[in-house]
């Protein structure tokens, strides 16, 4: 058996095993796999030469049975066909800079033409996007040419027609063809029952919705409120402040100050200081807008630059304003060990991003005020967006600059499009996690891809967030890696730190609806806003973009070994799980689940070991009854590599338990006696040598 240091099998890959493995059309049970397999429970494991394990002859008598009950206890249901990718524009760069400034008003080829579309339009939409698979940019380069000045993106953006180089000898994908997944959008939500809402759901807007009407914010009038279970809003008549004028003291709401000084004829970037620093707590000066200014002044071209200055900086103000009379009823904070969901307007949610970029908002604290150092809510105001890097992180000048390109954008489309659907924001805490190390789950179909992205090829997914415990990460900072992008493409999940305490282990959140308004290229310190995304993903009949995203947090590891340990295979195990699940929030209690489409979770700075990560996302995607689509993000080798092992976990019948066990005697066989990383053996040929195939 030819092996490379990973223990890969590329000479042995059998793509057909798979294929006839989940067959869908088979009249019978397929025929018992032949071979052996190495029990890991310490009973049946005999170790010698220093924890190289010799096999114990064990029959499986059970393996035809257990193959039956897979194909018979309905796991997987009929196939419903795939939903195409959204189209999206491309940007002609010189046409933008030779636009006129009048060009920003007129959108009319922008607007939200399907802001109708329902379930209908939804299942006419599915189809097959395989044939696209190869070239993730092929939607973005088959869509109309556009023109608007008011499209922000970066003046040296170039949009590649063809990645460089020559073909790429492994496959775009390996494993069950993209087409075998349950890919429909969100299950539940084709039959949705009735919104309303109730103990576990707060609902921002009146009901009954009128189709193409304006939301009406629900109660008609403003509530204030101001406690430890809230959002504390700035428009709260409880923020108070004293003016010294010419010795005499007058004391003024927050509120007031505000009114009376982001409404003003803004003639330059500049004149946003003087009205934020009249009500901010603390200093406010040049110095704190100085990537703001290097952005409107150096990055847009003349004519971008007088459009926000001069007529998107005076709409979001307006937004600002707006705040009372759009989120009239009190806006809870989503805390720890709370199972709850929030849904707002997406002009409800224009209005309190508006607010953040005027940074208005006081910071939500917590009844706990001995909370340990980073627990609590993440910052939602702009400020360190303002500002440039530190110096250390010069790199990410150009990085903020393109964040806010896409912020642009999204107030930009705002304004001409005014969207009127829904977003809907739940946080899921569970206690009761699945028996990992005695699961007889059998795993779920999974297709693995080097080509493309979640956010492009994960139409139909529950698409994974990487996320930080504190949700967005550093969207608002210099971050800009896989949550942080995804947080600027879709500003609404921004808005989610306004409300969402520091996440717990055994919690996520799911945000259901999260409209998608740039494009992107690069990653880190190359992420380029390539202009404007149209968002062509049908609504389900709440009025919510079928687009489902949830959040949950890998652990940050110091040692890449610990994480081999049992606490940590379980504290990762239980997090995925937590997301992946049927939880409470589901308005249906049964009916099929859509894939997970998830990538190389917690693998940048937090250190996950890709192949590791592989194997617990597809477990508990296997527990919580999902397929998973897994994207390795342009690693051919590491797509060949998993692909061979789950071939060969599908080929033996391996289960869920099977696979835990074998991953906690490598932590203590291997890890655990060889402190040289170098020399001792990988994962995946450990598992090689466990499982003996056929």
């Amino acid at each position: 058996m030819a092996e490379d240091n990973h223990g890969k099998q590329p000479r042995h890959f059998r793509q057909s095993a798979i294929t006839n493995f989940f067959a869908r059309t088979l009249p019978t049970p397929p025929p018992t796999v032949t071979g052996t397999k190495r029990n890991a429970s310490s009973s049946n494991v005999t170790r010698q030469n220093g924890g190289a394990q010799t096999l114990v002859s064990e029959g499986w008598e059970v393996l035809g049975e257990r193959q039956n009950k897979h194909y018979q206890h309905g796991s997987f249901v009929p196939d419903l066909p795939a939903i195409g990718v959204s189209t999206t524009a491309t940007i002609s760069v010189n046409s933008m800079e030779a636009s006129a400034a009048s060009s920003f008003v007129d959108r009319s080829d922008d607007t939200d033409d399907d802001a109708g579309a329902t379930v209908g339009d939804a299942l006419k939409m599915f189809e097959e996007d395989d044939a696209i698979r190869g070239d993730p940019l092929k939607a973005s380069r088959d869509g109309d040419e556009m023109t608007d000045a008011s499209l922000f993106v970066s003046s040296s953006m170039v949009v590649d027609s063809e990645s460089a180089g020559g073909s790429v000898p492994t496959p775009d994908w390996s494993g069950v063809a993209l087409s075998q997944l349950t890919r429909c959008l969100i299950p539940s939500d084709l039959r949705l029952p009735s919104l309303g809402p109730a103990a576990d759901h707060t609902l921002m807007v009146a009901v009954p919705l009128v189709p193409g009407k304006e939301l009406a914010p629900s109660p008609s009038l403003y509530n204030d409120v101001w406690d430890f279970d809230h959002v504390r809003l700035p428009s709260s008549s409880r923020l108070r402040r004293t003016l010294h004028t010419n010795g005499d003291e007058t004391v003024v709401t927050r509120w007031e100050l505000i009114q009376n000084n982001v409404l003003r004829n803004y003639q330059s970037i500049t004149d946003i200081v003087p009205a934020i620093a009249s009500y901010y707590t603390g200093i406010f000066n040049t110095a704190m807008v100085t990537g703001l200014v290097k952005t409107v002044k150096e990055e847009l071209t003349p004519q971008q630059s007088h459009f926000f200055v001069s007529t998107l900086l005076p709409f979001i103000a307006s937004l600002v304003i707006e705040l009372p009379s759009s989120c009239t009823q009190p806006i809870p904070l989503l805390k720890s060990g709370m199972n709850h969901t929030i849904t707002f307007s997406q002009r409800q949610v224009a209005s309190l991003l508006a607010n953040a970029f005027f940074c208005t908002f006081p910071a939500q604290k917590s009844v706990d005020a001995e909370r340990e150092p980073g627990t609590g809510y993440p910052f939602i105001n702009f400020d360190w967006l303002f500002c440039s890097p530190r110096a250390w992180r010069e790199k990410r000048s150009q990085c903020k600059s393109e964040k806010l390109k896409c912020i642009m954008n999204y107030f930009c489309r705002i304004r001409d499009s005014n969207p009127i659907g829904l977003v809907s924001y739940t946080r899921r805490s569970i206690i009761l996690f699945p028996e990992w190390a005695d699961s007889q789950t059998l795993l779920s179909k999974a297709h693995i891809t080097h080509k493309g992205n979640i956010e492009d090829d994960g139409a139909g997914c529950l698409q994974v967030d990487f996320a930080n415990k504190m949700i967005g990460g550093g969207v608002l900072q210099e971050g800009c890696v896989q949550e942080e992008i995804r947080f600027v493409l879709n500003p609404e999940l921004i808005a989610s730190r306004l409300f969402t305490e520091c996440l717990l282990p055994n919690e996520a959140v799911i945000i259901t609806g999260a409209e998608r308004f740039s494009d992107y290229s690069g990653y880190g310190d190359t992420f380029t806003c390539a202009g404007p995304h149209v968002d062509n993903v049908p609504r389900d009949t709440w009025g919510r973009r079928m687009t489902q995203i949830v959040a949950i947090d890998a652990y940050k590891f110091g040692k890449t070994e610990t994480q081999y340990q049992q606490e940590f295979l379980l504290r990762e195990l239980n997090k995925a799980y937590v997301g992946f699940c049927r939880g409470a929030d589901h308005v249906t209690p049964d009916g099929p689940l859509s894939a997970v489409c998830t990538g190389n979770w917690g693998c940048g700075a937090f250190r996950g070991e890709p192949r590791l990560k592989f194997l617990l996302q597809l477990m508990a995607c296997s527990e919580a009854g999902r397929d998973m689509m897994y994207v390795t993000f342009g690693d051919a080798r590491l797509q060949e590599e998993l692909a061979a092992m789950y071939e060969h976990l599908v080929g033996m019948n391996a289960t869920v338990g099977d696979i835990f066990r074998i991953i906690s005697l490598y932590h203590d066989d291997v890890i655990m006696k060889s402190s040289n990383r170098k020399k001792r053996s990988s994962l995946y040929s450990f598992m090689y040598a466990c499982f003996n195939g056929p």
